[in-house]
């Protein structure tokens, strides 16, 4: 009975020391670093960094005189691990994190940062200086309009095609963004068209159904944008930083022209030149500061999902409605058809969430291309898409799409005309809780896949693969896996969850309810096909060649209340897991690499050795009493400090 007092006294005190935050240390950006750090085997030190530049990148490094250092960089978690959502380095002597300003998650301000002692190979502590330096990352192929206005300057795009550009902005700004072409057959014959401008803060390529500022039409050529407009801040509340650009050719194919002078004709694209060009009006800091004006949430008729509802509109008027998106899981479906004649009037689409409270076409919107019919679809998938209780003022509030329908008049016709309007909410999922089995992946290739979770709760995807050369000699591999909120084709070097190395074999990624960058919406999980191609031992360094014949399973679900907080547990699931979806064995021979894998039976006396030191060490803590917990308390602390990391499952730094 004494003993599991003691063990559940100690479980208190370890839940203390780990929820403890430690001191976080300040370094100077650009300052060589010279003082030497220290870091425990398994542990972590904590650093942070002031970066005040919007149109610089970041570079965070590391240079150990001893032992091996990964590191972890977040925005938003002051104490990230190689758990969390983090930007991160961590494969043998990889010892920087490069933050591009022109990722759409990177900001100005503090970026905090772990370095953990990894002693999978070396088994010393790390020391090392730290150093956080900034530079210019713009050159003329970066397509930057501000630095390098020429490149906006007699561009072409294809028919339907697009043409993308971006631009930072280092201060405070309103931000004027033109396109100029020849609009008029009898100015320019044969050379005329109506190009469309998008302009967003966080879609890289943007497509004209996206959610971005819009021409939309062909009178006003440029969009605006002012320091306060809430909808053009970052993620992170800036008006400074990157903005991305796309020009598209929108044209009339060749089939359906009724007048070449005015229907601008596919055929004319490739004859037509444009100018792109971004203009700042700077502004006091003070402005871009200061708190910025939310509108209320408007009342507006309330649309159901899967209902047809007629209405009418005024030439160059708007009849607002309203949708409630219960879940961010669903995909939203806008049609609409006009019913007097399409030849003359028709009804169209501006489509905005909170706070675009009433959107038109000359702010930040999603709409239709179409003629007469309008059919719009917005992804759950649309980074811009909200559900659930995430909106309003407070950020607490139901969601709502806010769908304006204009009315488009020819010169003929003034009078309001009739339409039909239908929304529709799909459920939308994908592969959540739907196992993907029998995938393969080339080398150095990436499997994209998505997920959306619509209620709070841990999720855990598992790469189900075998890991281990001991077992499965010619089969075995080293994928990787990482988990994105925004940015559908991200790496291991973009801000990501990533794979606990520390799980020897067992490659998932849990997400857990508690965790702040998490809440329920959608996710791209994506497979990454590291390997080796110049493997000189195939027992210790996962050959390229081996994924011809590797299959690997995804599996995406919520994680069992009972599994997700035992480490024991959620490794037995994973073994149970792939057994169902992959076999109970690769079906090889395990003596082919048996000489290098006496690691494991080392490794196993040792844990074995470990167990009965920790029961003689409880038992002594007993015989001594009070005092005991104490010291059992710091014994057990330095006794378990050291990583589980293995030999194979230690990222290789050859393996791009």
């Amino acid at each position: 009975m004494k003993v599991l007092i003691i063990i559940a006294l100690l479980l208190n005190l370890f839940i203390f020391i780990e929820s403890s935050n430690p001191t976080i240390i300040e370094i100077t950006l650009d300052n060589a670093g010279t003082t030497e750090y220290t870091t425990q085997c398994g542990q972590y030190t904590q650093f942070k960094v002031n970066f005040p530049y919007p149109c610089k990148d970041l570079n965070i490094t590391t240079y150990p005189t001893q032992g091996e250092t990964d590191i972890f960089v977040s925005l938003t978690n002051e104490y990230p691990k190689k758990t969390d959502l983090s930007w991160a380095a961590t494969a043998t002597g990889e010892y920087t994190v490069s933050i591009s300003h022109w990722e759409p998650e990177s900001s100005t301000g503090y970026y905090y940062i772990s370095v953990y002692g990894d002693c999978s190979l070396q088994p010393y502590p790390a020391k090392y200086t730290i150093a956080a330096t900034s530079y210019d990352n713009t050159d003329q192929d970066s397509n930057d309009l501000v630095q390098y206005p020429s490149v906006g300057i007699n561009q072409i795009t294809g028919a339907n095609d697009y043409r993308y550009f971006r631009f930072c902005v280092p201060q405070c700004s309103d931000i004027k963004v033109t396109l100029q072409n020849c609009l008029s057959d009898a100015e320019c014959p044969g050379a005329y068209s109506y190009p469309e401008l998008l302009v967003t803060r966080n879609i890289v390529e943007p497509t004209v159904y996206d959610y971005t500022f819009k021409l939309a039409q062909i009178v006003r050529r440029y969009i605006r944008i002012n320091i306060t407009d809430p909808s053009a801040r970052d993620s992170n509340g800036r008006n400074t930083g990157t903005y991305y650009v796309g020009v598209y050719g929108w044209c009339t194919p060749d089939e359906y022209v009724n007048n070449n002078s005015t229907d601008g004709p596919c055929s004319y694209i490739s004859n037509v030149l444009f100018n792109v060009t971004v203009t700042l009006f700077q502004q006091p800091a003070a402005k871009c500061n200061a708190p910025l004006t939310l509108p209320p949430e408007p009342n507006y008729p309330q649309l159901t999902s899967g209902l047809t509802y007629p209405g009418y509109v005024a030439c160059n008027k708007i009849q607002y409605y309203s949708i409630p998106v219960p879940s961010p899981c669903y995909d939203l479906n806008i049609f609409v058809t006009t019913t007097s004649d399409a030849e003359v009037s028709a009804a169209e689409l501006a489509v905005g969430k909170y706070p675009v409270v009433r959107p038109t076409f000359a702010n930040l919107e999603w709409t239709s291309y179409d003629w007469a019919v309008q059919n719009l679809t917005i992804s759950a998938w649309d980074p811009n898409f909200d559900g659930g209780y995430i909106c309003g003022p407070n950020g607490d509030s139901l969601c709502y799409i806010y769908i304006g329908v204009v009315g488009y008049c020819g010169i003929n016709d003034s009078s309001p005309f009739e339409y039909d309007i239908t929304a529709t909410l799909t459920r939308s999922r994908r592969i959540y809780g739907k196992p993907q089995i029998n995938q393969k992946i080339s080398a150095h290739g990436t499997n994209f896949y998505e997920f959306c979770v619509d209620h709070e709760a841990d999720i855990t995807a598992q790469l189900l693969a075998w890991n281990s050369a001991c077992d499965c000699p010619n089969t075995y591999s080293d994928l990787n896996m990482v988990i994105s909120k925004t940015s559908f084709d991200a790496n291991a070097n973009n801000l990501v969850w990533h794979i606990d190395t520390s799980d020897v074999g067992y490659k998932q990624i849990q997400l857990l309810d508690t965790d702040s960058d998490t809440r329920p919406g959608t996710y791209y999980v994506n497979v990454i096909g590291d390997c080796s191609d110049t493997c000189t031992d195939s027992c210790t360094c996962a050959p390229c060649a081996n994924l011809e014949n590797s299959e690997y399973a995804l599996l995406v679900n919520e994680t069992s209340a009972t599994v997700s907080n035992s480490q024991v547990l959620l490794e037995e699931n994973y073994n149970s897991n792939r057994a169902t979806y992959l076999g109970s064995s690769c079906g090889e021979s395990s003596t082919v690499c048996s000489s290098t894998c006496t690691i494991t039976e080392s490794t196993s006396s040792s844990s074995s050795t470990k167990s009965i030191s920790t029961t003689a060490i409880v038992l002594l803590a007993v015989l001594l009493g009070g005092g005991g917990i104490i010291i059992l308390a710091v014994i057990l602390y330095f006794f378990f400090s050291a990583d589980r990391k293995g030999k194979y499952n230690r990222r290789p730094s050859n393996a791009s």
